[in-house]
């Protein structure tokens, strides 16, 4: 999985940005870095982004929803809030953590939509596409039974501990889970505005801070330490990014790119678009191949059929042959090629016998070829004439007959059939 690197936006116009980079695990790999957004997304590249903004923009706290409420949770967030909120609930955006188990405090996040909008164009602006945009307070260390503070500049983040933030009975006690941002130079208002009316030795207060923010408001929490039931410091020396980077992974904050807001891939966006199309072009598919496929099984039918039908009329037409598909067109042409061949051998034999044999006694009125024989119409002087070449034929060595005949004024007409199938006899 690709490094983080963590982005703090700057605090006012003529301010820089804070950024570092770290492993999955919040780790730092090189120390803090400050510079413009373009610098920092000069450096963005094969890592993941993650984004921390104000948490003085965000309003983030918990509520009670029943497990597994689905899609139904934006709706009981919106009107568990109501009364919180000011203006149009419609120009806020709402953010909401994942349940997880039989838990029913889901962590909320609220921040105005023109917030949204203007964050982001800010980091469009400057090429930066995060995959995570975090209240930087939803990073503080998850231990409900201490209060956390963290003095940021002018701004301290208060986390009440949560014991005493549900005994808490004032009107003036905020909620329990609540992020509450003050001005840092009020620690004690803060912490009444946490607590109300519970005594504040019951408050045990852990300080994070920088040496340079500890310096400046050191003296006024140092000022609580006898009425607090505990207070403990701890002073980074230059930024506290590497603290909270150390929650990205341990705390799995409430990521404020939901709904409208969720970043998409390229091209992720027009999937919606396309899906009823895409789908319907799938199924086209499907039919197109189950159609062909059945046309070719069809066809494979058939031919098997055809070739039954060719073996049986081979075995018939070659008795005797071994036949088989692959073979029966060439073995057909070659019978025919016999066939032809011995055909004309019988025609020139008895074209010969038959110049040799009329002589003057008759001439040929006719002949003609049909089933592989050869009929011969002659007209000589009488039935004896058509006899001599008859047998002059046979003589020859062919199957000659005389098939029939008749006389007409004096005039003898005689047919004789050559069954070319015969083998020649040879002469005498």
């Amino acid at each position: 999985m690709a490094d983080w690197l963590l982005l703090r936006l700057p605090r006012a116009a003529d301010t820089d940005a804070e950024w570092l980079v770290c492993d999955k695990h919040g780790f730092a790999s090189a120390g803090t870095q400050r510079g413009t957004l373009a610098e920092a997304a000069a450096q963005s590249a094969g890592h993941r982004i993650g984004v921390l903004v104000p948490s003085s923009d965000v309003l983030y706290t918990q509520i009670d929803l029943p497990p597994r409420a689905g899609a139904r949770a934006l709706q009981m967030a919106r009107y568990a809030l109501e009364e919180q909120l000011l203006g149009d609930l419609d120009a806020q955006h709402f953010a909401i953590a994942r349940q997880g188990g039989n838990a029913t405090r889901t962590a909320v996040a609220v921040v105005a939509r023109t917030q949204m909008d203007e964050w982001l164009q800010t980091l469009q602006a400057a090429g930066i596409q995060p995959e995570l945009l975090v209240a930087e307070g939803a990073l503080l260390p998850v231990n409900p039974m201490q209060t956390l503070a963290w003095i940021d500049g002018d701004t301290l983040t208060l986390k009440p501990q949560r014991p005493l933030a549900e005994a808490a009975t004032t009107s003036n006690a905020a909620a329990a889970d609540a992020l509450l941002c003050l001005p840092a130079d009020s620690p004690e208002a803060a912490l009444r505005m946490a607590f109300g009316d519970v005594a504040s030795a019951s408050v045990d207060l852990e300080v994070f801070a920088t040496e340079a923010d500890w310096q400046r408001y050191g003296t006024q929490y140092e000022a609580l330490r006898p009425q607090l039931g505990n207070l403990r410091v701890q002073v980074f020396s230059s930024s506290a990014l590497p603290w909270l980077a150390l929650q990205v992974a341990a705390a799995a904050p409430l990521n404020l790119l939901q709904g409208e807001y969720e970043q998409r891939s390229a091209g992720s966006g027009f999937w919606p678009r396309w899906r009823v199309a895409a789908l319907l072009s799938a199924v086209l598919l499907l039919l197109f191949a189950g159609d062909r496929a059945y046309t070719v099984w069809s066809l494979q039918r058939v031919e098997t059929g055809i070739d039954a039908a060719l073996l049986k009329l081979g075995e018939q037409a070659l008795p005797g042959a071994k036949v088989s598909t692959t073979t029966l067109r060439r073995q057909v042409q070659q019978q025919l090629s016999d066939t032809a061949g011995r055909d004309a051998g019988t025609m020139m034999t008895a074209m010969q016998s038959l110049a040799k044999s009329l002589g003057g006694a008759g001439k040929l009125r006719a002949m003609s070829f049909r089933d592989g024989n050869i009929e011969l119409q002659l007209r000589a002087r009488d039935v004896q004439s058509v006899e001599r070449v008859k047998q002059a034929l046979r003589d020859d060595g062919l199957d000659a007959e005389l098939v029939g005949g008749g006389s007409s004024a004096g005039v003898y007409e005689g047919r004789i059939q050559i069954k070319s199938a015969a083998a020649p006899r040879g002469r005498p």
